[in-house]
């Protein structure tokens, strides 16, 4: 009947949910803000540095993770959100045991009562070091390609075929003689 039927939309859609958490790689946690108890899956306890099977522990014991010059900071971001949102989402550096240190997104919602106060947090978690470590590359790439073309006093010109347009740095309208508000001669 209706209650078989109900059953089974619930598994469904429980088994799609698993299904996305696994094929992006994210984590679920929750923290209850009257026991004070943090739970998590086992993706999101190993992005995190902890055992996989390792106990439920507080709020003190998730923020002494985070990186030691980033605690105080990552804790207000957190406490603004709790006091006056409904979400949130930061990038949080950890520091695993043996010293790397590993950056996550952490997304959440925040639960509250009827009465508005804090009931809990509910958010995921996922591994961002990665991609930060692809744009500390491309920064450190764009100041070498700034150094090296000032230091040989040479400017950078790009053509834009799907607009048609010629892109020009300001060193290529020095050269030229050029303005930019005057656009590429």
């Amino acid at each position: 009947g209706a209650e078989v039927d109900a059953h089974e939309a619930r598994e469904d859609l429980l088994d799609r949910l698993q299904l996305a958490l696994e094929t992006a790689q994210i984590g679920v946690w929750e923290w209850d803000a009257r026991t004070d108890q943090f739970t998590s899956d086992r993706r999101t306890r190993s992005l995190h540095g902890q055992a996989i099977d390792g106990p439920v522990f507080g709020r003190e014991q998730a923020y002494a993770l985070v990186r030691p010059a980033d605690r105080a900071e990552i804790y207000e971001k957190f406490r603004a959100a709790a006091q006056d949102g409904t979400r949130g989402d930061i990038e949080v550096p950890f520091q695993l045991p043996g010293g790397e240190v590993r950056w996550i997104r952490e997304t959440f919602l925040v639960r509250r009562a009827p009465d508005g106060s804090l009931v809990s947090m509910v958010g995921t978690a996922s591994d961002l070091t990665e991609r930060r470590a692809v744009e500390a590359s491309i920064r450190s790439l764009a100041e070498r390609l700034t150094l090296a073309t000032s230091g040989a006093g040479i400017g950078i010109w790009e053509y834009d075929a799907s607009r048609r347009a010629l892109e020009w740095d300001a060193r290529c309208f020095a050269l030229a003689g050029a303005s930019p508000a005057d656009g590429v001669p």
